[in-house]
């Protein structure tokens, strides 16, 4: 009866160890991608913070919902929680500053692993502007 307990009691405790290292892994994995999502939201609608004319507010929704995210999403991260606020006073000051959004994005990658240059270009993203077709 022992010989055959062993292995059935060693092969159900690592069965289970199994599940909670591969439930503990894919949680990490959506946290992390979650937070690449928010991340590309923001910096893909970073254009609203720049113009007023051609602005949907589809975008606007957009990009103001992803810092909300962020907020939550980045929370214990303490680099991105203050480059958040600094970014919320100067938008709110009517005194937006690129350099705000530099540390936004620096901090967010910093906390993702992500390596990241200086600079990133900010003022001119990629899209068409409001009279071209």
């Amino acid at each position: 009866m022992t010989k055959i307990a062993l292995p059935i009691i060693c092969a159900l405790i690592s069965g289970v160890v199994a599940v909670f290292v591969s439930n503990h892994q894919l949680m990490e994995f959506q946290v992390k991608q979650s937070k690449i999502n928010t991340l590309n939201k923001i910096f893909g609608h970073r254009y609203v913070l720049y113009e007023d004319s051609c602005v949907t507010a589809e975008a606007d929704r957009i990009l103001f919902s992803a810092l909300g995210e962020a907020a939550i999403l980045f929370g214990n991260s303490k680099e991105v929680v203050g480059a958040l606020e600094n970014l919320r006073v100067s938008i709110n000051a009517d005194d937006f500053s690129e350099s705000d959004l530099n540390k936004l994005h620096r901090a967010m990658m910093s906390d993702l692993g992500i390596q990241t240059s200086d600079y990133v270009l900010m003022k001119a993203p990629v899209r068409r502007s409001c009279g071209e077709t």
